[in-house]
């Protein structure tokens, strides 16, 4: 059961720019494991701070 769940292997910021006052739009590099198989891509992220701190929105 433990295989489907997907586990994060590595986490690389590839570069970001500006989208607002306290935003980011970023290009991340991560290798996802997930039933035996491990994939690695390129995925475009949107970071906004918050009165918690930095998250990842849509």
């Amino acid at each position: 059961m433990k295989s489907f769940i997907p586990e994060v292997k590595s986490v690389k910021l590839i570069g970001c720019k500006g989208d607002g006052e306290k935003a980011y739009k970023c290009d991340v590099e991560m290798e996802i494991a997930q039933m035996g198989s491990t994939n690695k891509g390129i995925a475009p992220m949107r970071f906004v701070k918050g009165s918690d701190g930095w998250t990842v929105s849509e």
